[in-house]
């Protein structure tokens, strides 16, 4: 018997994410949002269960009942305008669901092609809270998928491609011989794409956004972006707050 799944945080085009879990046979218990908790009832009719932070508490029976019998997945999404090219909260809510030591479950529709699941010829890994929607592909050659990475409806990620924790693939990507970094996020219809006898691996860096429609040929800072006339420009990090 599957684990219900409860999802941590919210996001726009919610009930497009929990159609995954749906085509999965998985019974969706509800969410948990610190933010909506008290005050909103349902989600894109997903019932709105509780915080998340009640995770952490070791007295609090009701979740540590859900952390025995339930499965967890991380909800937030964000958009790549981020001045530093990720959503803290995202990031903030990932923390502490390893904190919290949860199961966490992988979300793959039935209809995406992932060969790495299914060849034993095939060199492929993938970590735990990922996303792959609908008409997505993934081979299996030489691949490598870190935990909490997103890949959304008709992704493709072919071969030769080291993908770090929390990278963020919108509609339409295609990844090929690359190597990129924690919190990247990647336009829709965004192409990365080595060019033969020019880099024989792409280099994207850490938090780097690519914007929607670029293709991509050349090696990425860290914080930086990457438009679709090709040009890299470096990312205005937040200021730290003060109190």
């Amino acid at each position: 018997m599957k684990k219900k799944l409860i999802f941590v945080g919210s996001r726009s085009g919610m009930s497009t994410l929990a159609a995954v879990p749906e085509s999965m046979g998985i019974e969706i218990l509800g969410i948990l949002d610190s933010h909506y908790w008290g005050n909103t009832t349902h989600i894109a009719g997903i019932p709105v269960i509780g915080d998340e932070r009640w995770l952490l508490d070791p007295d609090n029976l009701l979740a540590n009942q859900w952390k025995e019998t339930c499965t967890f997945f991380p909800a937030n999404w964000h958009d790549g305008s981020q001045t530093n090219g990720l959503d803290d909260l995202r990031l903030a809510r990932i923390d502490l669901m390893d904190q919290a030591q949860v199961d966490v479950c992988n979300l793959i529709h039935p209809s995406a092609a992932v060969f790495g699941l299914t060849s034993k010829y095939g060199n492929f890994k993938i970590g735990k809270g990922v996303l792959i929607q609908a008409n997505s592909v993934v081979f299996a050659d030489d691949v490598e998928i870190g935990d909490y990475c997103a890949f959304e409806i008709g992704s493709m990620v072919t071969h030769t491609a080291t993908i770090g924790r929390n990278v963020l693939a919108s509609a339409k990507t295609f990844i090929y011989n690359c190597n990129i970094q924690d919190n990247a996020y990647l336009g829709i219809f965004s192409r990365l794409n080595a060019v033969p006898g020019k880099n024989k691996i792409l280099q994207i860096g850490k938090n780097v956004t690519v914007w929607n429609s670029a293709e991509v040929t050349k090696n990425i800072p860290d914080d930086h972006f990457y438009t679709s006339d090709s040009r890299i420009l470096k990312k205005t990090l937040k200021k730290e707050k003060h109190d």
